[in-house]
């Protein structure tokens, strides 16, 4: 099955032009300007879902011989996952190899190429994996293990990991998508003054504590205040406008030994998160019938892999 991610501009009219075809039985048997509201509302969380990944989905769409799924996002949703990784879960995706498409052939108005600002955002969001990867491993690694870290940053902590998907799946990513995956990410290594590259083999990272505070300070914010909250309970970061300064936390965070197990924990947090209700979420935008049709054969392929 193909995967589509549909960023939109205005997602509310994407859903009033769609097909109703698309969406499982409750929603299309409302097919009213209020059900419309409802549904936007409804990909956009809401309150049911306060730690989705503020997706639609629809799949087990047929479309050219094949069925597909896609997810229906905000561009603002969209950006904002990316650049701070409140829920690494589009960010996550795009941490790997993707297929951009831009224009529908013969007709400019059903597609336009991503502006400047997205992909900035998407070329951010790999250096901050980058950074993420490099703090997690130690002073001298393979570039394999590189690649292991920074597919599995997103997936470390994912609910389904064991049940609906297959345990050995980054094993496989990794393995299947080597080529792309160094293209992508070869060159932002040697673009880095900290790190000596050998053959595209091999690879040895200075980890001074100016290193890693310089690191940390690249990292998205939720991942920083997930640190200082681990680090600092007491002083518990909840909103953007918070008076304390956590650069400064930061800088005292960068001396502590641990900081490769905190910064694992933090991640599995959010991925945690974020997965758990988007797989509820998308559920109910699924349908029963639908997801039974799409999660059995995922779970029958667990119990054969056990």
């Amino acid at each position: 099955m193909v995967d589509f991610i549909l960023v939109c501009n205005n997602s509310m009219l994407f859903h009033q032009k769609i097909s109703f075809a698309h969406y499982s039985l409750p929603w299309r048997l409302l097919k009213t300007e209020r059900l419309i509201n409802n549904l936007y509302w409804f990909q956009r969380d809401g309150f049911l879902f306060p730690k989705g990944a503020k997706l639609f989905y629809n799949t087990l769409i047929p479309s050219r011989g094949r069925l597909i799924k896609y997810g229906v996002i905000d561009t603002e949703d969209f950006e904002a996952d990316l650049l701070d990784w409140p829920k690494l879960y589009i960010a996550g995706r795009l941490h790997k190899p993707v297929l951009n498409v831009l224009v529908w052939p013969n007709d400019q108005n059903l597609g336009q190429e991503p502006n400047r600002p997205i992909w900035q955002a998407i070329n951010d969001n790999r250096w901050m994996a980058v950074q993420a990867a490099l703090l997690l491993l130690p002073e001298k690694f393979s570039v394999k293990e590189f690649l292991h870290k920074i597919v599995g940053l997103s997936y470390k902590g994912d609910v389904r990991m064991g049940w609906a998907e297959d345990s050995r799946k980054i094993d496989k990513l990794v393995e299947g998508a080597n080529e792309q995956l160094r293209m992508l990410y070869i060159p932002l290594l040697k673009n880095d003054k900290q790190i000596l590259v050998e053959n595209d083999e091999m690879i040895e990272q200075d980890n001074s504590i100016q290193t890693v505070f310089h690191r940390l300070q690249m990292l998205p914010y939720f991942v920083q205040r997930g640190l200082c909250n681990s680090y600092y309970p007491s002083r518990r970061f909840r909103r953007y406008n918070t008076n304390l300064d956590i650069e400064e936390l930061i800088y005292h965070i960068s001396h502590r030994y641990d900081v490769p197990e905190r910064l694992d924990l933090v991640l599995q947090k959010i991925v945690g998160h974020s997965s758990k209700h988007q797989s509820i979420k998308n559920a109910f935008t699924a349908g029963i019938s639908r997801s039974f049709k799409y999660i059995w054969p995922k779970l029958i392929k667990g119990i054969l892999r056990k």
